[in-house]
């Protein structure tokens, strides 16, 4: 019996020491588990934030497609696309296209650096700025060239 007596006594010992080990562990396991708790919030936030900016991104990035896509359309610079059987004549066609409208393109941004000027393609309007007054071209397509109505009117005294 006093056997029996000292194993208990051991025993009661053994699990008293482990009761405090583990209480004395759990302050500092809360302590880290609110702290997970307080990172796992902040990172949920911050996933949050960057779904909310893709798919803000993404809906720039649709609308500005669905708008030059809309332009494109509506330009007389880029008609309207035929429906095509022969893709070799459509893109010797483009080509065509391209090449008669690059020579007016040079020269208008080469015209951009010397005067005032605003190339509204869409309209195929060029606006002449001056600080008094806003001219409003369509110049011909013989004479005068574009280069000779810019240089008339900046010698203009308006």
């Amino acid at each position: 019996m006093v056997q029996a007596k000292q194993q208990w006594k051991e025993l009661k010992a053994g699990y008293q020491q482990r009761v405090e080990a583990i209480e004395g562990a759990v302050p500092c396991v809360l302590a880290q588990l609110e702290k997970g708790q307080h990172l796992a919030q902040r990172l949920k936030e911050a996933l949050a934030r960057y779904e909310a900016q893709r798919h803000e991104a993404e809906k720039k990035a649709r609308d500005a497609r669905e708008r030059r896509q809309k332009e494109q359309s509506h330009s007389p610079l880029f008609p309207a696309p035929a429906p095509c059987a022969d893709v070799r004549g459509t893109v010797l066609e483009l080509q065509h296209s391209y090449s008669q409208l690059a020579p007016l393109l040079t020269e208008i941004q080469a015209l951009q650096t010397r005067f005032p000027i605003d190339w509204q393609p869409q309209e195929r309007r060029l606006r002449f700025l001056q600080p008094s007054a806003v001219w409003t071209l369509a110049p011909p397509q013989e004479t005068p060239s574009l280069r000779d109505w810019l240089e008339y009117l900046s010698t203009l005294d308006i």
